[in-house]
């Protein structure tokens, strides 16, 4: 059911359950996709975003939030945003912890290659994140968490003062780095570009296919990515994450059913709709290694990989995302996204990053800011207690 949660004489910000939105709404999303400046996010795809919602978020908690401009007394006309959002809910037993209004792939479905954001029409954006603010701080919920990529800018707290509540608050809770790569009109002059290092990577593991012996070939799997392919996808990508010393250390991030669901699910439509690529390398006809891609508008994104342990030493992830950056020069891309978390094996690449941040922000008792302190201290408590965990089982592995 449509909510209205702000109107102003220029503004209309509503709420709605995905499942309710009919095709006027979604092609009003997908223009709005499909305008995102470069770098652009392709977890905002309409798409991915359906799929995201179905395996993590009971269908009473979604809310997509839309903002629209409004003449005079006339119904909300043209679709100026779009936020993704979904009611969060921490409970211990039957005590009400704390409800957040977060959005989509932030909390309960996220994975290290998410990046939750929102769309706005490229000559209102601040005008749209102003309304959102302000329509999400009447919302019942504790708090609301709002991502902004660069071009959105930063977090205006003049937001807040919309509300008369007893306190605001906001805060930066989380940056998002990603390593990018410019692309030139071509893989020779785009070679040219990179360091000696990667360089030196693509040119020996090229080198060790051809003297492996076993005759080789790499397929891209587009319109044609079927379930079978995820699921070849899924098995090395487990694979992968079980390998040991020398190997690069992975966890499996399809080990719960729901992300496993997830892109079994939402793949192939979006190989369908030219927003998903598998890229395989079959040695001897054999399946042995698969790098997935994400497409947006002016961007191709680096996701997950898989391979087969033998396969280790002839470099088949650096092939294969060399394989992926040559099709998004073909394609038309002007940058390739590594995805967040820059890291040895991404800064071979380029070390120039594109950085989005999340923002809490909040309204209601002047409790709240405590609350809101309490809980941050118990998460970050427990990533750190989850990073000294990855690294005992690193060390356990090295010794091994």
């Amino acid at each position: 059911m449509l909510k209205v949660l702000q109107e102003t004489s220029s503004i209309s910000v509503t709420s709605v359950a995905p499942e309710e939105m009919d095709d006027a709404v979604m092609a009003d999303w997908q223009r709005l996709f499909e305008a995102q400046p470069t770098p652009s996010n392709p977890f905002l795809s309409p798409i991915w975003v359906q799929h995201w919602y179905r395996n993590f978020v009971p269908s009473d908690d979604r809310r997509v939030v839309l903002v629209r401009r409004r003449t005079g007394d006339s119904p909300p006309g043209e679709l100026m945003g779009i936020a993704p959002m979904y009611v969060n809910r921490r409970r211990l037993g039957p005590a009400r912890l704390v409800d957040r209004m977060l959005p989509a792939g932030a909390g309960v479905g996220s994975n290290p290659y998410e990046i939750p954001g929102l769309l706005c029409d490229g000559d209102h954006v601040r005008e749209v994140t102003k309304a959102v603010t302000s329509a999400c701080l009447g919302v019942a919920v504790d708090w609301c968490e709002l991502p902004l990529a660069p071009h959105q800018s930063w977090f205006d707290w003049d937001w807040l003062k919309s509300s008369t509540a007893g306190t605001t608050f906001g805060e930066e809770v989380r940056t998002r780095a990603c390593v990018i790569l410019p692309l030139q009109p071509s893989w020779p002059e785009t070679r040219t570009t990179l360091k000696r290092n990667i360089k030196e990577s693509i040119r020996r593991s090229a080198n060790r296919l051809k003297k492996d012996g076993r005759s080789w070939e790499v397929v891209r799997r587009g319109a044609d990515l079927d379930s079978a392919a995820v699921e070849r996808f899924l098995h090395l990508h487990r694979v992968r994450s079980r390998l040991g010393q020398g190997a690069s250390q992975h966890p499996d991030a399809y080990a719960q059913v729901e992300h496993r669901g997830l892109m079994i699910g939402a793949l192939p439509q979006l190989g369908r709709e030219g927003q998903a690529s598998m890229f395989e390398l079959y040695l001897d006809g054999e399946h042995v290694a698969s790098q997935l891609g994400l497409h947006s508008p002016g961007t191709s994104y680096v996701h997950s990989s898989g391979f087969r342990e033998d396969t280790w030493e002839l470099g088949v992830v650096t092939h294969l995302q060399a394989e992926l950056i040559r099709y998004a020069i073909d394609r038309g891309d002007s940058v390739v996204n590594f995805s967040p978390g820059p890291s040895v094996s991404k800064l071979r690449w380029s070390e120039r990053l594109w950085v989005t941040h999340e923002f809490a922000f909040g309204a209601g008792p002047r409790s709240l800011p405590l609350r809101f302190s309490a809980f941050q201290a118990i998460s970050v408590f427990k990533t750190l207690r989850q990073a000294a965990a990855r690294h005992q089982e690193h060390l356990s592995r090295r010794t091994g």
